[in-house]
């Protein structure tokens, strides 16, 4: 789920909604930490070059850390932003 933070100002000839949608601190940590001893484990592997489908699997494992990560956070942050938009417009009718 996206963390969401927003501001309002008000202006004279109007009102400017800033909303800013994040992942999770603990989830952002994990992943960084997740991807980077697997990107890590990836490149040690390349570096060896002896092609084996042993070359995939770190790979392959990176591809699924991005693919989860942001499988999980955007359709939900369309959804926000959905219901945002729906809860704006009905306050300003």
């Amino acid at each position: 789920m996206p963390r969401i933070a927003g501001r309002v100002d008000s202006y004279p000839n109007g009102t400017k909604i800033d909303v800013v949608m994040y992942l999770h601190p603990v989830v952002l940590v994990f992943m960084l930490f997740w991807l980077g001893g697997v990107g890590l484990g990836a490149a040690a592997v390349l570096r060896q070059g002896d092609g084996g489908v042993g070359t995939l699997v770190p790979m392959g494992m990176f591809a699924f850390g991005v693919a989860l990560t942001l499988g999980g956070f955007y359709p939900e942050a369309i959804k926000a932003r959905r219901l945002l938009e729906q809860h704006i417009g009905q306050a300003s009718a």
